[in-house]
């Protein structure tokens, strides 16, 4: 603007004439000036708008994860609370073979993944008995054998975990569970490996023992489970403890 000032200054036209262009220049300037005011006005305002909807945003996104915390937790107390329910309800040691199928029903309440569930029963620690329990998806059984933990490598394995109070995690393949397989027949277990093996057909697995004062929550699955979903199963350990506690009072 202040070229277009000069310029009209070294017109060659009278001083009327040039203080008219003057004030028509200035009032140019001022538009100008008001419409650039206005425009950063609403850069501004935009970015304001624009930082309140994304905290809005961020907060409800928050808020949202919150509940859905809560929500999922009250759900596994809820299936924790059934299972003590049912526990409450037994009388006899018949009762407790109900805890079994209830192990199944409960990983699917609590969305662990799994595709074997079962129970490992320390009956003696001094002669090392255990009593293994396994099961399908569905809960039915798959194999029931008492054995002594050393009549297998996995057995023992499974009781020094036990023993010492630790989580036990393994892997699986098709090599490995011809062994198993063949073990359980040796046992009496199984009729046949061939038959256990068609009619359970998982070629790759991951099987995983958690600790509880009278034996291990057994969940196979064919992934690896999350630190979640261990402490999940580790609770759900803890509350079939309490189950089998009440041996002592039949």
């Amino acid at each position: 603007m202040e070229d277009l000032k000069n310029i009209i200054l070294s017109l060659d036209i009278n001083s009327e004439e040039k203080e008219r262009l003057l004030k028509q220049l200035k009032a140019v300037q001022k538009t100008i000036d008001s419409a650039e005011f206005r425009y950063q006005r609403t850069i501004m305002d935009k970015a304001a708008i624009t930082n309140i909807l994304n905290a809005s945003i961020s907060e409800i996104e928050k808020q949202k994860a919150v509940i859905e915390k809560q929500k999922k937790e009250a759900t596994h107390r809820a299936s924790l609370d059934s299972i003590r329910a049912e526990i409450a309800s037994m009388r006899t040691t018949k009762d407790l073979e109900k805890i079994t199928p209830l192990i199944w029903l409960e990983l699917n309440i609590l969305n662990i993944p799994f595709v074997r569930s079962g129970v490992v029963l320390v009956h003696d620690e001094d002669t090392e008995k255990l009593g293994i329990y396994l099961a399908t998806p569905d809960g039915k059984s798959i194999a029931s054998l008492q054995i002594n933990a050393n009549q297998t490598v996995f057995s023992q394995k499974i009781f020094n975990s036990w023993k010492k109070k630790q989580a036990l995690i393994d892997q699986w393949n098709e090599t490995t569970f011809l062994e198993w397989a063949n073990s359980l027949v040796k046992l009496g277990a199984i009729a046949s490996a061939e038959d256990y093996l068609m009619s359970n057909p998982i070629q790759n697995l991951y099987l995983h023992f958690l600790p509880f004062p009278q034996g291990m929550l057994y969940v196979g699955n064919v992934n690896l489970l999350t630190e979640e979903e261990l402490s999940l199963a580790q609770s759900l350990a803890d509350t079939i403890s309490t189950a089998y506690a009440r041996y002592e009072d039949f």
